[in-house]
Formats: structure tokens, C-alpha cells, sequence
């Protein structure tokens, strides 16, 4: 008996100190708004991607099923779990100099026990994020966001038109094949995955496993 109510008020305490996050440019301390201006949809969610992949290396991205599209992931720390997401938008907004601009920004939110670890993830995730689509595209101050349609619709919401490895499918399969074949020359067969993952036809991580695939043919 004195076992289940140390396991309850386990329970109690847990739930209480849950805690959630929401960081977004409508809602930025500074009062300010803004959007990434660039019709780059594929990109943009590459970006986004691959931020949250390198934050938590070692937990799997998911693709966010439905209407707004992003990613979470989620990792459990003994009895604490935490779940983060980050969703993209698409929208248009009014600068100070009158002009509409068309674009994208993102969202990241964030809720479970780690009070602590899980804020300060979600925090890294929206900073890196806003910091590495600056440095890919123009950065306007809005006086208001109002939400557009995607530009590319997909297959339940994926960046790929089928699904991607990480998603337990075979892109690109007969790609894979061919770069795997030990008559073409090493260099050969990296150059090309190389030259994929360039133009965007696979991603970071695919680019990784396919690369590492080559290597283990030798």
C-alpha cells in the first residue's frame, strides 16, 4: 500500500510539473514579426530537418501528419519524456515599406516533464533554426503573418514523392543498385551521391547511409 502511494505521488508530481513551450515570430518578445522570403519550399524544410537531426543525433525525426506540416521528435529520460516539434509555414506579410513579401516561418513547441532540458532544447531548435535559414534567405520584419498554401503537395505531407529511408521506404532504390555495383569505379559512385545530395535529390542522412553502403562493398 505504501508502495502504490509513493508510486502515485510519483505520478502526481510528474504530471505537475509538466511543462510546454511555444516560440514563434507572432508571438516574439521584441513585438516584431517576420518571414523568410523565398518560394525554396523543398529547402526550407531541409533546413528545418536537418537542425533537429543534429540537435538529437541519436533520436529518430518524424514527419508531422497533417494540415501543417514540420517535425518532432521525441526521447524519454528514465521516468521523464519530452515531446518537440517544429512547424513550417507558409505565409505573406506586409513590410513597414508597404510591400508584400511571400516566405516562410517557423514554429517550435515543446511540452513533457524534463522542465528544465526540454525548454532549453526546444529554444536551440528555433535559434539554430531562424539562424540557418538567415544565412540562406532575406529576413523581413512583417507587421502581420497571414498564412498561404504550400507550394508542393506530397504524399502524406513528405518532402519526397515517395517515402524516404528514414521513413523505412527505398528511395531511389534502382539508384542505390547501381551506385552499389563493385565494377564502377569508388570515386565514381561517391562523386555521384555527392552530386544527389547537392541538387537535393536525398538527403543528409540518406547521403550517410548510402555512402556508407558503398563503403562496406569494397
Amino acid at each position: 500500500m505504501l508502495t502504490f502511494k509513493i508510486m502515485l505521488l510519483g505520478l502526481l508530481m510528474a504530471l505537475l510539473s509538466s511543462c510546454t513551450t511555444h516560440q514563434s515570430p507572432r508571438q516574439n518578445s521584441a513585438g516584431t514579426k517576420f518571414l523568410f522570403v523565398t518560394d525554396d519550399e523543398k529547402g526550407v524544410f531541409r533546413t528545418v530537418f536537418d537542425v533537429m537531426s543534429e540537435t538529437k543525433r541519436d533520436k529518430p525525426i518524424f514527419d508531422l501528419d497533417g494540415p501543417v506540416r514540420g517535425y518532432g521528435l521525441k526521447w524519454v529520460v528514465w521516468l521523464d519524456r519530452y515531446d518537440s516539434y517544429a512547424r513550417v509555414y507558409r505565409a505573406s506579410g506586409e513590410a513597414e515599406d508597404g510591400k508584400r513579401y511571400n516566405g516562410y516561418y517557423v514554429e517550435v513547441s515543446g511540452s513533457g516533464t524534463l522542465i528544465l532540458r526540454g525548454p532549453a532544447l526546444d529554444k536551440e531548435i528555433y535559434d539554430n533554426v531562424n539562424a540557418k535559414l538567415s544565412s540562406k534567405y532575406k529576413k523581413i520584419n512583417v507587421n502581420s503573418l497571414d498564412r498561404k498554401e504550400y507550394l508542393l503537395q506530397r504524399d502524406r505531407w513528405r518532402l519526397n514523392d515517395k517515402p524516404s529511408l528514414r521513413d523505412g521506404g527505398s528511395l531511389n532504390i534502382t539508384i542505390d543498385n547501381k551506385l552499389l555495383k563493385t565494377d564502377i569505379p569508388v570515386e565514381e559512385r561517391l562523386s555521384k551521391i555527392e552530386e544527389l545530395r547537392k541538387n537535393g535529390a536525398i538527403s543528409d542522412s540518406e547521403y550517410l547511409l548510402i555512402r556508407k553502403q558503398i563503403l562496406e562493398s569494397l
